[in-house]
């Protein structure tokens, strides 16, 4: 006897989603590959953590995300003791986080293996994780860079050794309510001790990942000059050697759009200790260039991993669901949806880890105190910027696209990851800067590394591969210097908007198709 519903079943859909990302994707396997990640003892650590991805972590990452789960403001122990965190996060953003962090994803010395990593575990959705891992590799970054006392030192180990009741991570502490993206009216002062140290007193607007460990924080020192000269760069424990709070006291947490698990708050400093980073007029270019660029970059292979999740979600949905005696795949709208889906699942991958090679051709120099080639520095920055605005972008898109192919069962929280996924999508787009910002910074840098003498040359250069897309980047070129002529300044940025798109897709097809060539 037949039940009608009853017997319904989704079970081919859900195995259709996979129990391992890395087995499931001969497209990253052969960017990476590309990319010169060889070593087989690496790749036994990437398949691990593609089958920990498919499974422990999307697992945890739906237990984190419900409603009862989401982190909480804990002010005060009972006995009304400023507590030494502040908040409660998710049991599961914990157990993510800390074996996330074991298997190297923000500490891997071999980019292509912790970016590797990275790719696969953002395919769950935030979960709280994908934050606290972007924060932590600019955290490692800036303490390996910049020259810094035994704090700094000690901090640095403390995070590179995860020891056990862990996780150990960081977070970085930039935006006040005055400034936003603004960050040289930062008011927060930063007062010396005498002994090395400096007192922090003031608010910050948004502090994401407010209950790791370590912070990297700007404030103005004391009688500094006003601007970006007088805004520098300190490490903030979040704790005391005795384990009591450090002087801050978080304020609320931000009830906002987007990721749920990752609680991020307003919270003032109440002389908080610090220990300065580098030079102190130089913090605020130091927290750009490497911390910002850190978590920009995750931000454009966060949002790359995204499309690719919703890719999968999407084509296992419309194989499996029949309407209207046809597969949803066969339905005209449908199969464009899925194809543009998996173009930009290729592209936009390949576009990301090609931005890696450039930007650590640059990183590796400047970390050996080496000046590393112009032409070589200036573009990362570009692609960087570009690839931040235009993959986040695009994932919000393609992620929407998908939901739509589910219909009703796309909008349902625990029927797929999509509205998480969506929320998500949604941070990555501001996070670090929002689209206006790095697109009139990438114009700016555009005009004065030599694109309106020679535009085609330029956008060329950028785009890196002489023999590919010569007639789409020519015509690129000149409008970009049409673009850089246009006398109003409303209607160039504009249409350096479209230009900056149509650009990054053009250069995800190269890198894909360089990729499926075997070109070095």
């Amino acid at each position: 006897m037949s039940l009608g519903t009853l017997d319904y079943s989704f079970s081919p859909f859900r195995e259709s989603l996979g129990d391992d990302y890395l087995a499931a994707d001969p497209f990253l396997e052969k960017v990476l590959r590309h990319h010169g990640l060889s070593d087989e003892v690496k790749w036994k650590r990437l398949r691990s953590y593609g089958k920990f991805a498919a499974s422990s972590a999307a697992v945890g990452a739906d237990a984190a995300d419900r409603p009862g789960e989401l982190p909480q403001l804990t002010p005060f122990d009972a006995w009304s003791t400023p507590h030494p965190v502040g908040l409660t996060v998710p049991p599961a953003t914990r157990r993510i986080l800390a074996a996330a962090l074991r298997a190297g994803a923000a500490t891997e010395p071999d980019v292509f293996l912790r970016y590797g990593m990275a790719y696969l575990g953002a395919q769950v959705g935030e979960a709280g994780v994908t934050c606290p891992l972007a924060c932590t590799d600019g955290l490692v970054r800036v303490l390996q860079e910049l020259s810094g006392g035994p704090e700094t030192k000690a901090a640095l180990d403390h995070v590179l050794m995860q020891a056990p009741g862990g996780p150990v991570h960081g977070a970085q502490f930039v935006t006040e309510v005055q400034g936003g993206s603004d960050a040289a009216t930062n008011a927060v002062v930063a007062v010396p001790e005498g002994d090395g140290s400096y007192r922090l007193h003031g608010k910050k607007w948004f502090c994401s990942n407010a209950w790791a460990q370590y912070w990297v924080v700007t404030a103005r020192p004391e009688g500094g000059p006003k601007g970006p000269r007088g805004v520098g760069l300190f490490l903030v424990p979040r704790e005391t050697e005795e384990g009591k709070n450090n002087g801050f006291r978080l304020d609320r947490l931000k009830d906002k759009l987007g990721t749920r698990s990752l609680p991020t708050a307003e919270m003032t400093l109440l002389g908080a200790r610090g220990w300065p980073l580098g030079d102190l007029h130089s913090g605020l270019s130091n927290m750009v260039r490497v911390v910002l660029t850190t978590s920009r970059f995750w931000n454009a292979m966060a949002a790359a991993a995204t499309i690719r999740a919703a890719q999968r979600i999407a084509q296992g949905y419309a194989d499996f669901r029949q309407a209207f005696g046809r597969s949803v795949a066969d339905f005209p709208l449908a199969a464009e949806s899925l194809d543009l889906l998996e173009r930009d699942a290729r592209n936009y991958t390949a576009a990301a880890f090609e931005v890696l090679a450039g930007w650590e051709r640059v990183a590796s120099k400047e970390r050996a105190g080496e000046v590393p080639d112009a032409n070589e520095a200036i573009r990362s920055r570009l692609l960087v910027m570009l690839a931040k605005v235009c993959a986040t972008r695009r994932a919000t898109k393609r992620v929407h696209d998908a939901i739509m192919l589910l219909g009703g069962n796309g909008i349902e929280e625990r029927f797929s990851a999509l509205p998480r996924l969506w929320r998500d999508s949604i941070i990555y787009e501001t996070w670090e800067g929002p689209h206006g910002l790095l697109l009139t910074r990438t114009l700016l840098d555009a005009a004065k590394y030599g694109a309106a003498e020679d535009p085609v040359a330029f956008t060329q250069g950028l785009l890196g591969s002489p023999a590919a897309g010569a007639e789409e980047t020519e015509a690129l070129g000149l409008r970009l210097g049409a673009i850089l002529a246009d006398p109003d300044e409303r209607s160039k940025m504009v249409a350096f908007e479209g230009w900056a798109t149509e650009f990054y897709d053009l250069f995800g097809a190269v890198c894909s198709a360089a990729v499926e060539a075997g070109d070095a």
